[in-house]
């Protein structure tokens, strides 16, 4: 080109592919009166488009994040569930 040269700069891709997965919690050993934190295992592949907003217990109780909530269940910024 007579006029100059044209720089861009670089451009980073990461391709995603729409993939079923499946979370887990490992079980936590606590004395009693003492407070328990668990934390979900979410696989690797895509743990950096995911985020842990809330808790389903196998009743179809929800604990969901909310800094004003002292109850007895409380999801942390992390995603961890904190049971007191």
């Amino acid at each position: 080109n007579p006029s100059g040269l044209i720089h861009s700069r670089d451009v980073h891709v990461r391709a995603v592919v729409s993939q079923d997965y499946l979370v887990r919690v490992i079980d936590e050993i606590v004395l009693k009166g003492n407070s328990a934190t668990l934390k979900c295992l979410i696989p690797s592949f895509v743990s950096d488009f995911v985020q842990v907003s809330s808790w389903v217990d196998n009743e179809g109780g929800s604990y969901m994040a909310d800094p004003r909530y002292d109850g007895k269940y409380l999801v942390l910024p992390s995603g961890e569930l904190h049971i007191r």
